[in-house]
């Protein structure tokens, strides 16, 4: 199994295991050296973008290992908070449910 596949296995097992599986459809792909864009897009590992109805995450395949779940997670809280920012009050309550709900034992 290849990293993609394996990014989009772990995107259904969080859906299941965290948001009910309630999540919309993602297209996730695996992009070289994420961070190679010349500066335009301040993103470390991960991008979430939405054309019409259809939502993308981009993983940087070169990130760490150490990285893969904590990104993909970060990149699926866009997805479910769209359009709203990091700065959202919706945002720190993601995060606060989602570490109730033991995600941080999945990464560390």
């Amino acid at each position: 199994m290849g990293l993609d596949e394996r990014a989009q296995a772990q995107f259904e097992i969080f859906n299941a295991m965290y948001f009910g599986g309630a999540m919309p459809d993602v297209d996730i792909r695996l992009v070289k050296d994420l961070r190679s864009d010349g500066g335009k897009r301040c993103r470390l590992y991960g991008a979430t973008s939405k054309v019409g109805d259809q939502f993308f995450i981009e993983l940087d395949s070169n990130m760490p290992d150490s990285q893969h779940k904590l990104t993909l997670m970060h990149e699926m809280v866009h997805v479910k908070l769209w359009p709203k920012s990091h700065r959202s009050r919706e945002w720190k309550r993601e995060v606060q449910r989602l570490a109730e709900a033991g995600f941080l034992l999945e990464v560390f």
